[in-house]
């Protein structure tokens, strides 16, 4: 086939597909089906009959397992309850305890509470029953035909296939030997071509799911690196997965129609040899949690010698508020699990330190999550825990939720059709990995401490965590692969802290108003992110900055007016005491001062482009500190550094120019920071104008003050001067042929002068750590004089 002709099909094939729906261009915010429980439908407030769990045995504050009681009254509705027959369990008000795990298999069924506030209301207590053994790495050592573990209330089917007799729920997943494609098909196809004889396995209306083999042309695709492409995970997984409804079928020639199109190719095979498939899903339908508290008791368990407060190394050690850490793997029970679920719903509950997930799902589709309380989790560590979790979640809606202090917001595993609006969060949206795309982002603020940061051998490691975090490059593919495409982030509140102790303040990057950012979109198809053309190997604050700078050629497409704000660019002049956020301590009148080893200013909204100097209007007294002049952070890009030298005293300011060694481009933060491991102790500077310039063709010489703004110094007898004048002082001859003496001055109030009296014109220096200090080894004319401790006063003779 000719290359044009490939072409005109694949221009073709997107045609189709965009005729059909499938998201061809960048999201809009009202043009995305609606989401949700029965495609945005209200969600349901009544129903055929309820059910008092307290007249079924349900008897709160006795202390008592209340799980086989409940469980015994699901089990009294028919197995085969229709999704349109709602059946209300009335929890009571008070505590319900659980000591196993509630299985909600039937369809219908809403589980609701007399109140998310545990004082008034329902409170469902997790009595753990340690349920798992601890991995070498710290999880939750179970059986992953079980995946994702044990949680309070499961939604799921219980029904066996006949080959895995011993798991509940196996029908779901016998799948691995199941329908295989008769033929390919491609991105923006309907009708799948089966297996002879496979499509009477099938009735219009079932739900079916559609698994991709990762073959070769799809890793690459992913920019998947060589050297991982034999991961158990990518040789035999499905990464591209999506749950579809039967729309028609055909048993003459083996083909089912689906109700929207693939967003996806599917191959029939891989080159290991593992199949593309489908399957119908036994699906349980419109099941609701409403209306209760949910949390696990910790007393008895391995997480009782820990609480859910902030940890600190010396005054909380056993705090778990940003303990990115199993303590206690053995417990590590979900709150709500949804597997195989469809239409289901979690409104109005109120989950607090649950063992590890407060809400999870695992192949679930047109699922609403509105108005939750999430706080807080146990075991926020290795092996993927802590999370609200969306694995495999199609078409949902995650809504006004106030989500803190779990490890993530994360959409991950194929994930698709899904918006995110409007939640509240202390941790980061997290698009985890496995292809998940085509979502939208909106209207979430989200707002990262400092302390959100990753754990490295028990303790909090170096780095920070962005507010969103996108899985990329050859990091992701340790569990799974790259995110993939036009996943839309608009109108988000990012912000976040750089350093500790400091403000939360606006993270700057992929925020701006009405913009909307797609990222692994070239505006037709999939990009890998990159920087400079090459695959980003994962996700940090650096490398975000660049890819942000490098839009859209990095693989992020925007539309609206991305022009960022500038408040600063070539040729001006910033006042000092115009900083935006503060390092460290400084003190702000009309100039910055008190400016002292790991202090710093930071200054938003700066255009580097044409930079190539930064001017100081500088005061100090001391030499040998290093100012750092940073692009975005202080651990950002370092441009240039300026070495000090005295300007002559703390109100005598100087113009100190710094030629920038790395120029930058875009718009981001002037960071003028003190490094806090260079110089001696004492005071820095002052600062009073930085000007930002093009010039660098006569750069100021710290070293080699003008002749005529120095002291004078006739005759030969002992004279004292104030350094706050000059701090330099020229000689009527040369000083070769004389003795050089230097003492304290008693006009100097709570010090004596110690530092280095050093020859501007000639040889020599003196170091003065006494008393008096003497030499006959100083030449030329002009002495610079450098206190290291600030004195203003100090006598000399030479003769």
């Amino acid at each position: 086939m000719s290359t044009t002709m490939t072409t005109e099909m694949t221009r073709s094939k997107i045609s189709v597909a965009c005729s059909l729906g499938l998201m061809c261009s960048l999201f809009s915010v009202n043009a995305h089906a609606a989401p949700g429980y029965n495609n945005g439908a209200t969600l349901p407030t009544s129903g055929s009959q309820t059910i008092y769990a307290v007249n079924e045995g349900v008897t709160a504050n006795d202390g008592n397992d209340d799980s086989a009681a409940l469980q015994a009254i699901i089990d009294g509705i028919n197995i085969n309850n229709s999704a349109s027959n709602k059946i209300i369990i009335k929890l009571p008000a008070g505590v319900i305890n659980l000591h196993d795990e509630v299985h909600v298999d039937r369809s219908g069924i809403i589980i609701e509470g007399a109140g998310s506030d545990p004082a008034t209301g329902t409170s469902v207590v997790i009595n753990s029953w340690s349920p798992y053994g601890a991995a070498s790495d710290g999880a939750p050592d179970f059986d992953k035909k079980y995946w994702p573990g044990f949680g309070a209330f499961r939604v799921e089917t219980r029904l066996k296939h006949n080959n895995e007799q011993a798991y509940e729920g196996s029908i779901n997943f016998h799948w691995k030997h199941g329908i295989e494609f008769d033929q390919t098909a491609a991105i923006g196809d309907s009708v799948l071509h089966l297996e002879s004889n496979a499509a009477d396995l099938f009735e219009v209306g079932d739900l079916i799911y559609v698994g991709a083999a990762n073959d070769t042309a799809f890793l690459d695709l992913g920019e998947v690196p060589s050297a991982k492409r034999s991961n158990g995970h990518i040789t035999t997984g499905h990464m591209r997965t999506q749950i579809f409804k039967v729309q028609a079928k055909n048993t003459s020639n083996d083909t089912i129609t689906l109700d929207k199109p693939l967003e996806f190719d599917i191959p029939k095979t891989n080159s290991s040899g593992y199949k593309s498939r489908v399957m119908p899903v036994t699906a349980v339908e419109d099941v609701g949690f409403r209306d209760f508290h949910l949390t696990m008791d910790n007393a008895g368990t391995d997480c009782a010698t820990y609480n859910t407060d902030e940890y600190d190394a010396s005054s909380n050690p056993n705090g778990v508020k940003f303990r990115y850490q199993n303590v206690c793997p053995e417990d590590a029970i979900h709150g709500l699990i949804f597997k195989w679920a469809y239409n289901g719903w979690v409104e109005n509950v109120n989950l607090e330190m649950v063992g590890s997930h407060p809400i999870v799902t695992e192949f679930a589709k047109n699922m609403t999550f509105l108005n939750n309380t999430l706080n807080g989790s146990w075991n926020k560590g290795a092996g993927g825990n802590g999370y609200f979790r969306g694995s495999k979640l199609y078409d949902s809606l995650i809504k006004n939720n106030d989500i803190k202090n779990v490890r993530h917001l994360t959409l991950q595993w194929s994930a698709t059709g899904n918006v995110v609006e409007g939640n509240d969060l202390n941790a980061d949206l997290n698009l985890h990995g496995g292809w998940e795309r085509n979502n939208i982002i909106r209207n979430n603020t989200i707002k990262v401490p400092f302390e959100h940061r990753s754990w490295t051998d028990g303790a909090p490691g170096t780095g920070t965590w962005q507010p969103i975090w996108y899985a990329s490059g050859d990091h992701a593919t340790n569990w799974s692969g790259p995110t993939g495409p036009n996943n839309v982030f608009v109108n988000n509140t990012l912000e976040k802290a750089l350093t500790a102790g400091a403000a939360i303040t606006t993270w700057g990057l992929f925020d701006t108003p009405d913009v909307e950012y797609a990222f692994g979109w070239d505006g037709t198809n999939f990009k890998h992110l990159n920087v400079d053309g090459a695959p980003v190997e994962t996700w940090t604050q650096e490398i975000a900055e660049d890819v942000y700078a490098q839009m859209p050629s990095s693989g992020v497409t925007t539309e609206g007016d991305v022009t960022p704000v500038v408040s600063y660019a070539v040729g001006d002049v910033i006042e000092a005491e115009n900083h935006d956020e503060v390092i460290g301590t400084v003190t702000t009148t009309s100039v910055v001062g008190y400016v002292n080893k790991g202090d710093g200013m930071i200054y938003n909204n700066v255009n580097f482009a044409d930079i190539k100097s930064i001017i100081f209007d500088i005061s100090g007294v001391r030499s040998g500190h290093q100012v750092e002049i940073r692009k975005g952070s202080k651990t950002g890009t370092l441009l240039g550094t300026y070495i000090t030298s005295p300007t002559g005293g703390w109100g005598s300011y100087e113009e100190r120019e710094v030629v920038l060694s790395n120029t930058a481009t875009g718009v981001d933060k002037l960071v003028i920071y003190v490094n806090s491991s260079v110089g001696g102790s004492g005071g820095v500077m002052n600062l009073d104008k930085i000007t930002l310039s093009a010039d660098t063709s006569d750069p100021t010489d710290p070293l080699d003050p003008p002749v005529g703004d120095c002291q004078t110094y006739t005759g030969s007898s002992k004279v004292e001067f104030d350094l706050t004048s000059s701090s330099c002082i020229t000689f009527s001859s040369d000083l070769s042929s004389k003795n050089f003496a230097a003492w304290d001055s008693n006009a100097n109030e709570s010090c004596d002068f110690r530092g280095t009296i050093s020859s501007v014109d000639g040889s020599g220096s003196l170091t003065v750590n006494a008393n008096y200090a003497a030499s006959s080894n100083l030449s030329g004319q002009t002495l610079q004089f450098s206190p290291n401790n600030g004195c203003q006063y100090i006598k000399i003779r030479a003769y």
